[in-house]
């Protein structure tokens, strides 16, 4: 800013001295007096300092008007509002300040709204996830009980009803998860570990859902990565992303996991040959509780590529999806070295 105006006062000074210049010069060449002459050089050289000095004092009058401002508004965003200006004087400044701290005051009034209704969703989500766990076990108990009670055809039935309590469970549990997440409650539990290893576990949980479909997981063998990461919680990451894979996939087909070692960071590349994501949906993936127009023929209730996101990002990292419909996806992990 300072150097913006220094150079729009020196241009200002050097255009008015090549106008008085020129018009010594014209005055000479008509012959003016010289006593004459030099009073309209003395002039010109009062006015000229005259234009100097307001220049100077326009310029500090406006960096300080400036800085003004900039602390009126450094105080709103600490939510420590000031006056800075004097209300009691009729001047746009005073105006601005008001207006400033008005919008400062209706902004902290909708962000704690907003927290409020955020909290009480998550307790909310907590609350009926606790209250689940107590039936869910009752009802697993229950379906032990006919397994072992009845013959064939109840068999069946039993099938059924087991599956419909394991996604009951798998339900509770992610919504539990979620809320300790956004909650602030679960502290990752960061420590160097080979980040193999992680990709292993996640790998080992998702085997037996890749058998049954069938679907080959092929893991591209790395060198040792240790990296600082919470192993528990990576693991729960990257099995969302290969549950999904093998969800989406068709049988006979293969996923892919494949660790690429960077300067900064590590990826983890997850690729399917499944059914691909549309571009319009690319970025609503990884919201809470979204599920594409596709997905709504699969089971799941879209919170599985949120926790990923969110564990992710809790761990310095990021995660980016490549896709084509038809062709499949790459969901790629980023974790800092």
């Amino acid at each position: 800013m300072k150097t913006s105006t220094n150079k729009v006062i020196l241009f200002i000074l050097l255009g008015l001295l090549s106008f008085y210049i020129g018009l010594d010069m014209h005055l000479i060449n008509l012959g003016v007096p010289l006593a004459l002459l030099r009073i309209v050089v003395l002039g010109q050289g009062v006015s000229f300092l005259c234009i100097g000095l307001m220049g100077i004092l326009i310029k500090r009058e406006i960096i300080t008007l400036l800085k003004q401002l900039s602390n009126l508004i450094e105080q709103m965003t600490r939510y420590e509002p000031e006056e800075v200006f004097s209300p009691l004087k009729d001047e746009l400044t005073s105006k601005l300040q008001v207006q400033v701290t008005r919008l400062g005051k209706i902004l902290r009034t909708r962000h704690k709204q907003v927290q409020d209704e955020k909290e009480q969703i998550q307790q909310l989500i907590s609350d009926i996830a606790h209250q689940l766990k107590t039936p869910l076990s009752n009802v697993s108990l229950y379906t032990e009980f006919i397994k072992e009670q009845y013959g064939v055809d109840e068999l069946e039935l039993y099938k059924g009803l087991e599956g419909e309590v394991d996604k009951l469970r798998f339900l509770t549990e992610g919504f539990i998860k979620m809320s300790r997440l956004e909650g602030g409650l679960i502290k990752l539990k960061i420590e160097e570990v080979d980040l193999k290893d992680t990709c292993l576990s996640a790998i080992k949980q998702a085997y037996f859902q890749a058998i049954n479909k069938p679907i080959e997981i092929v893991f591209e063998q790395a060198p040792s990565l240790v990296i600082k990461h919470d192993r528990k919680w990576t693991t729960e990451a990257l099995y969302n992303v290969l549950d999904n894979a093998i969800k989406y996939s068709k049988p006979y087909t293969k996923v892919q996991v494949k660790l690429i070692p960077y300067e900064l960071f590590v990826r983890i590349d997850v690729k399917d040959e499944g059914m691909g994501i549309p571009v319009e949906e690319v970025n609503e993936i990884f919201q809470r509780f979204y599920r594409g127009e596709q997905a709504q023929f699969y089971e799941g209730v879209g919170i599985g590529l949120y926790l990923t996101r969110k564990i992710i990002i809790e761990q310095g990292g990021y995660i980016k999806v490549n896709s084509r419909e038809g062709v499949g996806s790459i969901f790629s992990i980023f974790l800092p070295q």
